[in-house]
């Protein structure tokens, strides 16, 4: 009995999938017939471990050339047949050929014929880099050279450390150059120019209240003004705050105010050298902060005629336009500066104010300073009609 069933595992058992693998592939290797790395089945195997010990070597242990087939079966396992944890015939591993560029896969292939011992061909094909895109040389680089260098300068400005690709491109028209946007982004990325990537919020509903920037937007110049404050510490820890006063249409901050404790009687007096200097808008919008819903404030304003756009209480988002040059200011100006005193931070953040209107191109103007973009709209009659009816009568009167 015993003898019937060491015959019969021995009839049943299935050899191993690895050892059947092993011996298709050493068959195969012997057969004598041409065809080099392209007609040889088990070049898979073969390549998926040249790529690998290129990413171990690369990664610098163990755990890299681990990470890349994890979850993957193994040449072996697969009889040597191309699929998910190989290297593909066409193109390399499928790791590799999501990852890496041309420009880094031919460094890789250098590396791999110096420091590992073989061949251009076989580290080529391991990486899915062609063998005429790892031979060409490449002439740009002479043809750029000098635009390479003014971006590298513009960037290392002091007012430029948060602008990205479409800005300096904006900057290098100014001075003179003719270039494309698409080209400062291929130089942008190949010479690593990149701002580091901003952190991602959290998505928040948009806003249902009546008041709203997205329910009542901006139609003209001076139709709706916005205002909120922004804190700051000077170097010994104490607060100052910052009142920003903007028009929403075109995006320009109006006015700055700095102090340590600014009240409801602060706010009206910027608000009437504003209405004096410049002209009463037909809204302003703002939070429910108590130096904006104080009776002294809301008395001005209705004097003035100016009517008031409260959000809802706890929504930010809804008075999206000062939150956003808010923004701007905390990214590209206070988070980069010391203040020794209330009187430097005064005169520091007057002077980014006047950079922001005259010289920053804002993307959401197409890339124009928001001083210029008023000027378009008031040359082109987009502002008050109250105003513009007046400015016909006194063009009338003066043709008359």
């Amino acid at each position: 009995m015993k003898g019937n069933l060491c015959y019969e595992e021995t009839l049943y058992r299935q050899p191993d999938r690895s050892q059947v693998a092993a011996s298709r592939c050493s068959d195969r290797q012997r057969q004598d017939r041409p065809g080099g790395l392209s007609g040889d089945r088990c070049l898979s195997a073969n390549l998926l471990s040249l790529a690998t010990e290129i990413w171990r070597y690369e990664s610098g242990n163990d755990q890299g050339a681990a990470g890349v087939t994890k979850g993957k079966r193994s040449a072996q396992e697969s009889g040597g047949r191309p699929g998910l944890g190989q290297s593909d015939i066409e193109g390399g591993h499928q790791y590799i050929k999501k990852v890496l560029s041309p420009a880094e896969r031919r460094t890789w292939v250098i590396e791999a014929t110096e420091k590992l011992g073989v061949s251009e061909r076989q580290a080529c094909r391991a990486l899915g880099q062609h063998r005429s895109t790892q031979r060409y040389e490449r002439t740009q680089p002479e043809k750029d050279r000098a635009l390479i260098e003014e971006i590298r300068t513009q960037v290392k400005r002091r007012k430029h450390r948060k602008y990205g690709y479409r800005r300096i491109t904006k900057i290098l028209r100014r001075l003179g150059w003719r270039v494309n946007h698409k080209r400062i982004y291929r130089l942008w990325a190949t010479y690593d120019f990149k701002l580091p990537r901003k952190r991602k919020g959290k998505k928040r509903f948009n806003g249902n209240g009546h008041n709203a920037c997205d329910q009542k937007p901006p139609e003209y110049v001076d139709h709706i003004w916005s205002y909120d404050f922004v804190e700051e510490k000077l170097e010994n820890g104490r607060k100052v705050r910052i009142l920003n006063i903007m028009d929403e249409f075109t995006r320009e901050c109006l006015a700055t105010e700095s102090g340590f404790n600014l009240k409801a009687h602060d706010v009206t007096d910027v608000l009437r050298y504003l209405f004096q200097v410049r002209g009463c808008p037909t809204y302003i919008r703002s939070d429910n902060g108590p130096e904006f819903v104080a009776e002294a404030v809301k008395t001005f304003l209705g004097n003035s005629g100016v009517e008031t756009l409260y959000i809802e209480p706890g929504s930010p988002w809804e008075n999206g336009y000062i939150e956003s040059f808010n923004a701007r200011m905390r990214d590209e100006l206070l988070n980069g500066e010391l203040f020794l005193n209330l009187t430097e931070l005064k005169y520091v953040v007057e002077r980014w104010r006047m950079d922001y209107n005259h010289y920053r191109p804002h993307s959401s103007l197409d890339y124009q300073t928001p001083a210029a973009y008023a000027e378009q709209c008031r040359n082109m009659g987009r502002i008050h009609p109250d105003k513009q009816a007046e400015e016909v009568k006194n063009m009338a009167e003066t043709l008359s």
